[in-house]
């Protein structure tokens, strides 16, 4: 049942450049009167339309005496100005909380809360410390857009066009102009189309068609490929450069181990700086898996009913939280530990409407990493074994890499699974855990056999495991039974996850691709290997 509320539709707040962004305020009504003075505030900045998604959400934060503040960012639905992802976020932030504060249904304490997006934008307020931000609970967004945003190390990662096609068919335009509405969502529904057409060309794109922002802030993110000036210019993208500037206040991180996203790495940089209490919460879970979206398994991998955050706990995992931080009440929520993450394993192993029972628990911890991990070296042998003993004087493994052939991706962390868009064609990127053999369904497979079959994959695996070994650390937490075997997979690409790369210096398919003989050492001067956080069970 609606929760009895004053709504106050389309507010407009003014930034200091003058613009104006559009809010929705909701206020409690009590005793048949609205209680418009001294409430904690509940703030959500979203660039996916304030009118929707939110209802939920709302009811149950007014139901409990708070008043709830959602916004459209700049350029998006009911705001005025131009959107190019961030660069706005930061002074806009700061401008609508000390805004909020100063009107009269504001007791001074302002929260923020969101995923993704909406999380990201707290990171941006945050590095402006804003007098009247209280408590944040951040919910899946990167702390750095270059290492795991729209790059990775590097690397530009793909799924960045469908992004940008997304936000093409959510412009202000596209709402307004039928022809747009038809191009821009055509360009959508066949994103893998032109996925297969990069490198796409400035002016000559779908992302030309009505949004120059949108289309700039692309080719932007493709072609800078060096971390430097054009990166840290962005607060919201690089947050963690401007840590010290960073607001102490209560923080809660939420995070997903088959998320592109790292949250655990806010609570490594900022709970040995910061006084305020800093929580930090990781499950098994795709981008978007806990809330509206809560499932108990990703992938071909089921963790079981465990995995599971419906809705209704999200929500008062969030209230225990705005409670203690905003109202000041005891919830019990300081009192807990200060990391929850969850361990996968454990499963029989079998087979239930074809995913693999892995299992799992949830296990308290009091810091992050582990100071209790025992980084150890695995090394990489000559004829595929991974041991913890380092060789001895073998001879290199190599292979051949040619960007016109790359691996496929079948499965990992991602973020953007737009297969749903036209049933018609093959998956983008199958996120989450897979079985890693090849199928037409996964774009840039050939044939069905497993991808260790590639001659320009090397695969290293240990003997069958004598006891269970727990591996836990960023960016996972992984039980492997006993008898079971830790396996790495090597290879130069992982596409479309990743751009390929050319070979030739330069930025995505740009001039000749040139093949490359790519060498993996095995002797006593250069001993390849990974660095794995082992667990001691039962410690």
């Amino acid at each position: 049942m609606t929760t009895p509320q004053g709504v106050h539709k389309d507010v407009t707040v003014p930034m200091r450049d003058g613009v104006k962004l559009a809010a929705d305020i909701f206020v409690p009504i009590k005793n048949g009167k609205l209680a418009e003075a001294h409430l904690p505030v509940i703030l959500v900045r979203t660039s996916y339309n304030k009118e929707a998604y939110f209802r939920d959400f709302i009811d149950f934060f007014v139901a409990h005496e708070y008043a709830v503040v959602i916004q459209d960012v700049r350029g998006r639905y009911k705001s005025e100005g131009s959107f190019y992802h961030g660069v706005h976020e930061a002074d806009d932030g700061y401008d609508t909380i000390e805004w909020i504060a100063q009107q009269p249904f504001c007791n001074g304490k302002i929260g923020m809360t969101g995923l993704s997006y909406l999380a990201a934008v707290q990171q941006a307020a945050c590095c402006t410390n804003p007098p009247h931000l209280t408590s944040i609970f951040h919910v899946q967004a990167p702390s750095d857009y270059y290492q795991n945003g729209f790059r990775h190390a590097g690397a530009f990662l793909m799924y960045t066009v469908s992004i940008a096609l997304m936000m093409l068919s959510s412009t202000k335009a596209y709402w307004t102009d039928p022809i747009l509405q038809a191009g821009a969502g055509s360009a959508r529904m066949h994103h893998l189309e032109w996925l297969s057409a990069m490198p796409l060309k400035p002016g000559l794109s779908p992302l030309s068609l009505a949004d120059p922002d949108n289309e700039r802030w692309f080719f932007d993110m493709m072609t800078h490929t060096d971390y430097g000036d054009f990166w840290k210019q962005c607060t919201l993208w690089q947050p963690l450069e401007q840590i010290e500037k960073y607001k102490d206040v209560p923080s809660y991180y939420v995070g997903g181990w088959y998320d592109l996203y790292r949250e655990e790495s806010f609570y490594t940089a900022l709970s040995k700086r910061k006084k305020e209490p800093i929580k930090l919460l990781i499950g098994p879970w795709l981008h978007g898996g806990i809330g509206s979206r809560p499932a108990t398994y990703a992938g071909d991998v089921e963790f079981g009913p465990e995995a599971k955050i419906e809705n209704q706990e999200y929500y008062e995992l969030q209230l225990k939280w705005f409670d203690q931080t905003l109202k000041g009440k005891n919830s019990g929520i300081y009192e807990e530990p200060a990391v929850k993450i969850f361990v996968m394993g454990g499963g029989d192993g079998r087979k239930a409407q074809g995913r693999l029972n892995h299992g799992g628990k949830w296990r308290l911890e009091k810091d992050w990493p582990l100071a209790r991990a025992q980084n150890t070296k695995y090394y990489f042998h000559h004829g595929g074994l991974l041991s913890p003993s380092e060789p001895q004087g073998q001879a290199p493994s190599t292979y051949i890499y040619d960007p016109r052939d790359p691996a496929p991706t079948i499965g990992g962390t991602s973020y953007f699974n737009p297969q749903n868009l036209n049933p018609q064609e093959t998956s983008f990127v199958p996120w989450g855990p897979y079985d890693q053999r090849q199928s037409p369904r996964y774009f840039g497979c050939k044939g069905n056999l497993p991808l260790s079959s590639r001659s320009d994959v090397l695969v290293y695996m240990t003997p069958p495991l004598p006891e269970d070994t727990e591996v836990t650390g960023p960016p996972t937490s992984n039980l492997f039974a006993k008898g079971h075997r830790i396996v790495v997979h090597i290879s130069s690409s992982n596409y479309p996850t990743y751009d390929p790369n050319p070979n030739n210096g330069d930025p995505y398919f740009v001039g000749e691709a040139i093949v490359a003989r790519n060498t993996i050492f095995h002797d006593r001067s250069h001993p390849s290997h990974i660095v794995l956080p082992l667990i001691r069970r039962n410690a």
